[in-house]
């Protein structure tokens, strides 16, 4: 099994931040690995933490990836703040694939960690179709996930440290895959040969409609209910990943023309 590769810092990979140089003055992102369970699932990890002046606001611009991002961290200013079992306002939220530029309001002190997934990797995840996170942002918390949405926050919030939040989320994380669908998980792994020879009556439909393809337009439903985003399947399923990639952007275009950037973060 091939190592996950590490992410590239800031500074050799900022597409998608809109004035990256202004960012790296108000507050400290670095991603981090995703571990060999998560692999082909989450595209990195990554961490935020700020410290601006009292008074002082940033505001952050960003043109997404074709993926979700499920984080813990510190709300905007004026958020409404979720009660739980932690020192301070956190949240836990499910970001879903936005086709827009999204803007994040810094102010204070303030750290956030979060998991970006893959274009397919949201399906596995999520409990609902992907196709209704589509520009939403709803609790990282059942019935979206099978997670206890309030526990994990306080595991991540009892992290010490930035690595120590990212490894609490992580495990959070592999354990709903751990014991997610099997099927959901084959299709957005795309792996569909080796999850039939673990036993055909073990999947959904879904699966097998992937694997013999005998209508196009059937596998293009499942990508979109499992990705939440329209594709064209024309190449087949070797080319998913490209094709939802340049699905996402294609439906993006006319919204971020202006900004100049590329999808990120």
């Amino acid at each position: 099994m091939a190592t996950p590769r590490t992410p590239p810092p800031l500074d050799q990979d900022a597409r998608g931040i809109v004035d990256p140089a202004q960012l790296q003055q108000m507050a400290q992102l670095t991603r981090y690995p995703v571990g060999q369970v998560l692999d082909g699932l989450v595209d990195r990890f990554w961490a935020v933490t700020w410290a601006l002046p009292p008074g002082h606001e940033h505001v952050q611009a960003v043109l997404n990836h074709p993926g979700a991002n499920l984080y813990v961290g510190v709300p905007e200013p004026g958020a409404p703040q979720s009660a739980g079992p932690v020192d301070g306002p956190l949240e836990g939220a499910l970001e879903g694939p936005h086709r827009f530029v999204t803007r994040r309001r810094l102010a204070g002190k303030g750290w956030t960690v979060a998991a970006m997934t893959t274009p397919r990797g949201l399906g596995a995840f999520a409990r609902v179709p992907a196709r209704t996170l589509t520009d939403r942002t709803v609790p990282l918390h059942r019935p979206v996930l099978d997670v206890d949405g309030p526990a994990l926050v306080a595991a991540v919030a009892a992290g010490a440290s930035e690595p120590e939040r990212v490894v609490a989320l992580r495990a959070a994380l592999e354990q709903v895959v751990e014991t997610a669908d099997v099927g959901r998980v084959a299709i957005a792994l795309a792996q569909f040969q080796p999850a039939l020879d673990r036993g055909g009556d073990l999947l959904p439909e879904e699966v097998v409609a992937v694997v013999h393809g005998p209508v196009r337009t059937e596998v293009e439903a499942v990508v979109h209910e499992l990705t939440g985003v329209r594709v064209d399947l024309a190449h087949g399923v070797d080319a998913y990943d490209e094709v939802v990639a340049d699905a996402f952007e294609d439906s993006v275009d006319h919204r971020v023309a202006e900004e100049g950037e590329q999808p990120g973060r």
